[in-house]
């Protein structure tokens, strides 16, 4: 899952370049999380509830992958 978190991020930044939208000026940094939490630190339930709650975000992600070929 995290794997899926790190790419989803990429891919945004990655889409100003595809839409030809200049990235000169910095996008302010918003509800950034002071102490961010450790994969280690969170429970087995936790991850399992995330799990279920973005599987349809992981398809729609694929799916948008598969069909633009987002690298």
């Amino acid at each position: 899952m995290l794997a899926v978190l790190i790419n989803y991020v990429e891919v945004i930044e990655n889409i100003f370049e595809y839409l030809k939208i200049p990235t000169s000026a910095p996008l302010p940094r918003v509800n950034v999380t002071e102490n961010k939490l450790l994969l280690k630190d969170v429970s087995p339930a936790a991850l399992a509830l995330l799990e279920e709650l973005t599987a349809l975000d992981r398809q729609l992600f694929a799916y948008a992958r598969r069909e633009y070929s987002i690298q």
